[in-house]
């Protein structure tokens, strides 16, 4: 397994004249990743759940993302995984959308940055679900939008 993480300052930065004058530090991120070579291989077929670990091992390593500032630092902190969690048990305000292919043009009713809806409109022509909020969320002093785009099981593919 090869891992990798981004730790980064999240700042609010003042601009007089449009030139930087001052700055707010609103805490640190984390973003972790993980390559992982499936290798628990049992009987004849050698890909079989192979689709399903690589999911619960990711999903599982975004919640981890959030516990590390939680358990080590102790302070609230958030991740891709638990902020969805949260909004679906109607912890956070909000709702939940599962984008496809057949229900696409409601990413132009969403209450997101045109960026990000050309982002998901090329998820979903790449055939991938979205899971995502219907709008950014606030989650204690954080604010922002998290998503999650899941490939297909038909174009599904490892090394």
């Amino acid at each position: 397994m090869a891992s990798r993480a981004v730790i980064s300052n999240s700042l609010e930065v003042t601009k007089v004249s449009n030139t930087p004058y001052s700055f707010l530090w609103k805490g640190l991120s984390i973003d972790a990743s993980s390559y992982v070579r499936y290798h628990s291989r049992f009987g004849a077929i050698s890909n079989k759940n192979m689709k399903e670990f690589t999911y619960i091992f990711g999903l599982e390593a975004s919640l981890d993302e959030a516990t590390i500032f939680e358990e080590d630092f102790g302070v609230n902190a958030v991740s891709t995984v638990k902020a969805l969690r949260y909004i679906n048990q109607g912890l956070i305000s909000g709702a939940m959308l599962k984008i496809t292919n057949s229900n696409s043009s409601i990413i132009d009713t969403m209450q997101i940055s045109t960026e990000l809806k050309n982002k998901y409109y090329t998820e979903i022509a790449n055939g991938n679900v979205i899971y995502s909020p219907t709008a950014p969320f606030t989650y204690g002093s954080w604010s922002g939008m998290v998503y999650i785009a899941i490939q297909t099981s038909s174009q599904f593919q490892f090394d």
